[in-house]
């Protein structure tokens, strides 16, 4: 997602910071290591979207990491920018994860792992800015979504082995929105001059099942099986307030992210 806010800011005006060096530069636009954090000079909005989220079994030191980055980082930024508005990118995992209940920007916080702890940690450091915006993010979805998410794993076995598996009946349901979309409600939240916060979310939830048939519409010949149960909880939210705020409605279907990562992925094959 930070790509798609750098492209859609003046170049000239955007400072990056990173953690690791990007793969891509927008030419115009100048980038500083976060052991340059003192060189920035003061601007008046900083957008936070750096964030570590482990893998399950692939990070050790997780949790040292999750303090590193989510929190102590977020700290040292704050701190830096105390004068400019902060646009924080949050999580909708830190919500009551209750199957079927629909979730709005006030609904019952309670996060039930490291990682959504982390992020609740970072909001509040955040909250002590004057002026912030946090916007609670969904699951994105686009080129360049994490591999190890359930949109593109079963994107990889249809295009390879014609084949999607989904555990149960395919009924949990998930909430997307595209990078694009979700570049724009922040662009949107750092425009503000009040503090609030908001749910970058996708307009409705989609069942895995529903996920399947559209890839198997873009891919003919894909066959759905079906197996053992799934216990995952479903996740429905009502963003009419913060639609209203930010006064914008995500524009890019379900159907329109998951081509755009069918066509990402057949360029990898």
């Amino acid at each position: 997602m930070s790509l798609n806010i750098i492209e859609s800011l003046p170049a000239e005006n955007t400072l990056v910071l990173y953690h690791s060096k990007p793969k891509y530069k927008r030419e115009g636009v100048k980038y500083f290591s976060s052991t340059e954090l003192s060189k920035i000079p003061k601007v008046d909005v900083v957008f936070i979207i750096s964030a570590f989220i482990p893998e399950p079994g692939r990070n050790l030191n997780s949790e040292k990491e999750l303090f590193d980055v989510n929190v102590e980082f977020i700290k040292t930024i704050t701190t830096h920018f105390k004068f400019s508005r902060l646009v924080f990118a949050s999580s909708v995992s830190i919500y009551n994860a209750d199957s079927g209940s629909i979730i709005c920007e006030n609904s019952e916080i309670s996060p039930a792992t490291p990682y959504a702890i982390s992020k609740l940690w970072g909001e509040s450091i955040v909250k002590e800015a004057k002026s912030y915006a946090i916007l609670r993010i969904s699951s994105l979805i686009g080129k360049g979504a994490k591999e190890q998410t359930f949109v593109p794993i079963v994107i990889k076995n249809a295009i390879q082995n014609k084949t999607i598996t989904l555990f149960g009946q395919g009924e949990r349901k998930q909430n997307y929105i595209n990078y694009y979309d979700a570049a724009q409600m922040f662009i949107r939240a750092s425009e503000l001059s009040g503090n609030g916060i908001y749910l970058a979310v996708g307009t409705k939830s989609f069942s895995n099942r529903e996920v399947a048939e559209i890839i198997k519409n873009i891919l003919p010949g894909t066959i759905i099986n079906y197996q053992n149960e799934d216990t995952s909880p479903s996740y429905n939210y009502n963003a009419a307030k913060t639609y209203e705020a930010l006064n914008y409605t995500p524009l890019r279907s379900l159907t329109d992210s998951i081509t755009e990562i069918i066509t990402w992925k057949k360029e990898q094959f």
